[in-house]
């Protein structure tokens, strides 16, 4: 138990992690990289990432990322299954040098990733019977090897409760008062891919309504502004004058456990065609250099398609419209 900012208890949920040596054999797996590609999976070598400071894990563990089929591996891809004694695996670790738990598994204070992982919001544990402290887990739960109790929070991170922007549009006067909402979960924003993609369910929505916004059941720690406490929440489309479409950021900002403001940031700037939309130079477009943002973003607009293509879509009212797999709703 700890303090919010404002000085309020709150429960943190964490995943704490220590490591134990003791005297059983251990089990090593080969895989076999030839077998892997002859199902068309793929395998990355995580040491490539150039960094110029810090440890990070993968690097310090020369760890490789598998691709896996329906999440596991095709059983003739491990062609081998040691088991090796004890005593020859600490003597391997020695020769490695590794001598510590810090050696595989460097501090958040050295693996910025780790950082960057561990910095995703907080989002409230909901249960039938909501406790009268609230509860919070991270966004992204993970082993911690050197967590510390905090006593009070700052602002930062964010401790998420399920605020909906569909369900706290404001005053007539809001920008957001008269607009249509569809709420998605926020793994629409993180499946993308480079392959080309229908939107014409999208595109008739734009003809039909003219801007809408896709809001997300949770917040996006976008690095370089959530120091300050902003956050994406979803995207915010508009027709413009001129017949194009621009695609924003619904940005949020949410110090700690408290939402301050909400708003739309600059975003990119697309023709409709008949194969899709095709991204324009615009004077109206963002002129910041993280194009990846602005690609995630858009993104999120394939799975809107998607979710109305085949009806996971269901409308709470005139203006409102949830997916079935959202939470908080």
């Amino acid at each position: 138990m700890c303090e919010n900012f404002e000085e309020e208890p709150v429960w943190l949920v964490v995943r704490n992690a220590s490591y134990e040596e003791v005297a059983e054999p251990g089990n090593v797996y080969v895989i076999d990289r030839a077998r892997l590609e002859s199902h068309e999976l793929s395998m990355h070598d995580l040491t490539e990432f150039e960094i110029q400071e810090g440890t990070l894990r993968f690097d310090s563990q020369k760890a490789c990322l598998v691709e896996g089929e329906n999440g596991k591996l095709p059983p003739d891809a491990v062609i081998y299954h040691l088991v090796i004694e004890h005593n020859v695996l600490v003597e391997y670790c020695s020769q490695s040098g590794i001598s510590n738990v810090e050696d595989v598994f460097p501090k958040r204070k050295h693996d910025f990733l780790l950082q960057a992982l561990l910095d995703i919001p907080w989002e409230l544990i909901m249960t039938e019977e909501q406790f009268p402290i609230p509860a919070y887990r991270r966004g992204l739960e993970l082993p911690e090897y050197d967590h510390k109790f905090v006593k009070h929070l700052g602002s930062y991170p964010a401790l998420f409760s399920g605020f909906w922007v569909a369900e706290n549009r404001g005053e007539k006067t809001s920008p957001f008062f008269e607009l249509p909402f569809f709420r998605l979960p926020k793994f629409a924003y993180f499946a993308n891919t480079n392959d080309d993609f229908e939107i014409d369910h999208v595109t008739a929505l734009v003809n039909r309504y003219g801007k809408f916004v896709v809001e997300l059941d949770g917040l996006i720690n976008v690095p370089e502004v959530a120091v300050d406490s902003e956050f994406e929440k979803g995207i915010y489309v508009e027709r413009l004058s001129d017949g194009n479409v621009a695609v924003s950021g619904l940005v949020v900002h949410h110090p700690g456990h408290v939402v301050r403001g909400v708003g739309v940031n600059t975003g990119w700037v697309y023709k409709l065609g008949q194969d899709g939309w095709l991204k324009q130079d615009h004077p109206e477009q963002c002129p910041c250099n993280n194009d990846l943002r602005h690609i995630l973003q858009f993104s999120i607009l394939r799975h809107l398609n998607e979710a109305i293509k085949h009806e996971k879509m269901s409308q709470r009212s005139a203006l409102d419209f949830v997916h079935h797999e959202v939470e908080y709703a």
